[in-house]
């Protein structure tokens, strides 16, 4: 870009920084988050893949499976040697059922630690590029970056810093919304009933959202077995914001 002129680079950085506003916008309509919980554990013992006991321990998982509409049987097989030299096997059975997908904005609206990652995210990037426009007259983008007063280079280094801000908390999310609908319930649930009575509002906000799985006045019984998923579009959120943070640098320095 050492041959652009001033304009034409500033153009391109501001393009670029717009752009990927709104590709973010669009991948939080996506899912970001996908929350469930294991209903039902069965262990069989002395157990070996397609004999009888194998066989009836299936079918009883398969009748609990069926009676949710996203259910998944997670089957594990450990196989080891008893101190007769004997072969041994135990057959283990898990139903998962996943809750309803949360796109960006519906999870923002939830109001757990995720939600107010998601947030500070959106609203690190929109305030970078409503900074970055008032230092985009028509006048400053036809002006070399050394030419600009420092106060125009000051907020161009503003909305730079806040992309990054952005950029972090997208790497941040992942591991807030693994807290949020995985270990936290757990540590509820091993705090026992007066560390439950105290949060309470967090229960109710856990009771929402497996509404369509967990019968009420149940909740308790399944915090220790909740989880979650995070969709590989994610991902694509960091290239974005990366791209992003390029353009801001551009405008906020003059050069990458």
């Amino acid at each position: 870009m050492k041959n652009l002129t001033p304009f034409k680079k500033n153009k391109i950085a501001l393009c670029m920084c717009a752009l990927m506003l709104a590709v973010t916008l669009i991948l939080l309509a996506f899912p970001v988050n996908t929350p469930g919980v294991t209903v039902q554990t069965k262990t069989s013992n002395n157990t070996f893949v397609g004999d009888e006991k194998y066989v009836k321990a299936l079918e009883q998982v398969k009748e609990t499976a069926a009676q949710y509409k996203d259910a998944e049987i997670i089957e594990t097989v450990t196989e080891s040697v008893n101190n007769k030299g004997e072969l041994t096997s135990k057959v283990a059975f898990e139903v998962y059922v996943s809750s309803a997908a949360l796109n960006g904005y519906q999870l923002i609206g939830r109001g757990f630690s995720s939600s107010y990652v998601l947030l500070g995210l959106l609203v690190c990037e929109i305030a970078a590029l409503a900074v970055m426009l008032l230092t985009l007259s028509k006048k400053y983008l036809e002006m070399d970056y050394h030419r600009l007063p420092v106060n125009i280079r000051r907020l161009r280094k503003i909305a730079a810093v806040l992309c990054l801000v952005a950029l972090l908390l997208a790497v941040i999310f992942p591991l807030t919304a693994n807290r949020d609908f995985s270990r936290t319930p757990n540590l509820l649930k091993k705090a026992g009933e007066e560390a439950m009575a105290a949060e309470a509002g967090l229960l109710e906000k856990y009771a929402r959202l497996h509404s369509g799985v967990i019968a009420d006045g149940e909740l308790s019984k399944y915090l220790h077995r909740m989880d979650n998923t995070l969709p590989g579009s994610w991902w694509l959120m960091l290239p974005v914001l990366f791209l992003a943070l390029m353009g801001y640098v551009l405008l906020a320095k003059g050069e990458i």
